[in-house]
């Protein structure tokens, strides 16, 4: 299942969206309400129209929707745009939960080495151990497509584009710049 946040009926609330997704699906509103507050919707905002939300709340719709129903894969890909600082920390905690593979595509450092690599607000140097079965490919400089066996800290200075897979045995990718 696939949502993008311009595809939402702008007409429908948050709670009507997540029903009419899963119309086999009995949904109460309470089960709703909880499942929304894990994307950082809670209160009346579940139960206004789509089309008074701002861009990081539509976002927060549309992964609600993906993740309702615990799916083996997440493909993410500019996530973190439109979201406030706040939701993306939220977000990050979410994501560091999630017990399947992952795709992230992201210009968001700060992001994509929170959800990878893990909390360092240690004290450490940043630079600990990757989590088994992460592959990280960038696009340097030249244009080349390089894998990365250092983590994130390795590419600061170079195109911040990353494809991170994460539960990938072997992975093969392509990137294009």
């Amino acid at each position: 299942m696939c949502y993008f946040p311009d595809e939402l009926d702008l007409s429908l609330s948050a709670l009507q969206q997540l029903a009419e997704a899963y119309p086999d699906v009995v949904i109460s509103e309470g089960d709703g309400r909880s499942h929304f507050r894990l994307c950082c919707m809670t209160g009346a905002a579940v139960t206004r129209p789509i089309c008074a939300f701002s861009g990081g709340q539509r976002n927060r719709v549309a992964l609600a929707l993906i993740t309702f129903h615990n799916p083996h894969v997440l493909i993410l890909d500019g996530i973190t745009n439109h979201l406030d600082m706040g939701t993306v920390e939220s977000l990050v905690e979410s994501l560091c939960k999630f017990e399947g593979a992952m795709v992230v595509v992201s210009h968001d450092i700060w992001f994509l080495k929170q959800v990878i690599e893990g909390d360092d607000d240690d004290g450490g140097d940043g630079g600990g151990e990757q989590q088994k079965g992460v592959f990280l490919v960038y696009c340097d400089e030249e244009g080349r497509d390089r894998a990365m066996g250092e983590g994130l800290g390795g590419i600061c200075g170079a195109n911040p584009a990353v494809v991170a897979l994460e539960g990938v045995a072997e992975p093969r990718c392509e990137v294009t710049g």
